[in-house]
């Protein structure tokens, strides 16, 4: 069977299913989803910048 993966520029995630995760005291966390439109798993992780303050990453595909 073959399967098509679309591919997309930006993804969007399906926001009622986007779960949570912090591993430890220092992980800031990151979120899990899918990808409306081309429905690949995709995540975003939260990371300290120094002049804007706690920023996410833009969302992109989980390996």
């Amino acid at each position: 069977m073959t399967t098509l993966v679309k591919e997309c520029e930006k993804h969007t995630p399906h926001n009622e299913a986007i779960s949570y995760y912090v591993s430890n005291l220092i992980d800031l966390g990151t979120e899990f989803t899918f990808c409306e439109n081309c429905e690949q798993d995709i995540s975003r992780f939260c990371y300290d910048d120094d002049e804007r303050g706690l920023r996410w990453s833009n969302w992109s595909v989980t390996k």
